[in-house]
């Protein structure tokens, strides 16, 4: 059985190797992102293993004519495949899981960063203003955490809260147990922080637009380690700008092409991040609450297990189509 990862970084390629002599696969490493002008390193493979690159029809087309059946992508969401595309051409699709407490702990940081203001009191320091002028803050106890997805990330979330003794209701529409759930609508009314762990979806897009943000206290603090686009963005910046909320997103709308690559002394072609970025009332991370040892492991080796599994038959815990 013969895997091409693409977008493989350096430090995913030990893991590769170890995964590969582990489970007896062959693999073929592509550095690059998986699109037409590299599709070529498909030919004579069983399964492709990708990450967040888009697959559209005509690639979908070109996997079919090279014989490829397989798709893992090394990510929890899979919103950037053509499912139905796929279906057609008798092209499976899974994703992967990975440690849940990655992403938890960083959304616990970037909750407690926003709270403490760490990115006006950086700022000052390196300016050598060491003044204590408006950047008090404020302790999680003394909150309550609107978490809205309670799936594996966001109970963890929830538990890990617990120990801060913070006030914690959700939103979803699974419940589970020893978790305080309310209507989505008074979570926004009541919310001092609010944190996105929900899949997204035809009915989680725009989730947060301005009808949502007219609901949410003044001050509310919102929360994105999730995706982007559970977010309208022209409207969060509105209310941003008009409101004392603060924002903390690992993730935005349309980031595929600005993530992960180097734009030192060069100009960032994304509108709405480049006047995110000039938000005093905004904290930015580069989409890497999962970026740990631990789930970048997990990543890998949940990748080649579910390809295993497809190409064999087996049940797949990891199945999408």
């Amino acid at each position: 059985m013969k895997i091409v990862f693409f977008s493989l970084r350096n430090d995913e390629v030990d893991f590769v190797y170890k995964c590969a002599q582990k489970y007896s696969v062959d693999i073929e490493i592509c550095p690059y992102a998986f699109n037409m002008r590299n599709i070529k390193y498909c030919k004579g493979a069983d399964a492709i293993s990708i990450v967040t690159t888009p697959v559209n029809e005509e690639m979908i087309q070109l996997l079919h004519k090279y014989g490829i059946h397989y798709i893992s992508t090394r990510t929890i969401g899979y919103d950037h495949i053509d499912l139905e595309t796929c279906q057609k051409y008798n092209i499976h699709v899974s994703n992967v899981t990975y440690s849940p407490y990655s992403v938890a702990e960083y959304t616990i940081m970037m909750m407690l960063m926003s709270l403490r203001n760490m990115k006006s009191i950086m700022n000052r320091y390196d300016k050598q203003n060491f003044s204590l002028q408006g950047i008090r803050g404020k302790e999680l106890k003394d909150l309550t955490i609107g978490v809205i997805g309670t799936g594996n990330i966001g109970r963890v979330v929830t538990d890990l809260l617990q120990g801060f003794k913070a006030n914690v209701i959700a939103y979803d529409i699974h419940h589970k147990d020893n978790i305080h759930y309310v209507p989505l609508d008074e979570l926004f009314q009541k919310s001092d922080i609010i944190t996105l762990h929900t899949p997204l979806n035809d009915h989680t897009y725009h989730l947060l637009n301005n009808n949502s943000f007219k609901q949410m206290k003044d001050n509310v603090i919102i929360i994105n380690t999730a995706r982007g686009a559970l977010i309208n963005t022209k409207d969060l910046i509105n209310f941003l700008q008009n409101h004392q909320a603060y924002a903390a997103l690992d993730v935005i709308e349309d980031e595929s092409s600005i993530y992960y690559r180097d734009f030192t002394d060069k100009a960032i072609p994304h509108d709405d991040l480049n006047t995110l970025r000039n938000m005093p009332n905004v904290l930015l991370t580069p989409h890497i609450a999962f970026y740990s040892d631990h789930s970048v492991y997990d990543m890998v080796e949940n990748s080649v297990i579910s390809i295993i599994n497809m190409v064999n038959h087996q049940e797949n815990p990891f199945k999408v189509i």
